[in-house]
């Protein structure tokens, strides 16, 4: 339920919506350290939910592997 539900569904569509608020943000000319700081600013959010899934005892090596790529690619993109 974890990595599903708050991971991937609600964590990918957090992440989604922050990241066309910074897209936008730049078009309209905002400063890009300001659309940097406002793209990192759910790395915290990120790394708990990986952390989590990390820890949960129904936890697998094949959904462990997913939510670190999963952060790895919400960080970077």
């Amino acid at each position: 339920m974890l990595f599903w539900r708050d991971m991937l569904l609600v964590g990918s569509c957090v992440n989604l919506a922050a990241g066309f608020v910074v897209l936008m943000l730049i078009a309209k000319g905002v400063a890009l350290s300001l659309a940097v700081a406002m793209h990192f600013l759910l790395f915290p959010y990120n790394l708990f939910l990986t952390m989590a899934v990390w820890r949960s005892p129904e936890g697998t090596r094949v959904t462990k592997s997913v939510a670190v790529l999963w952060l790895v690619f919400f960080t970077l993109v």
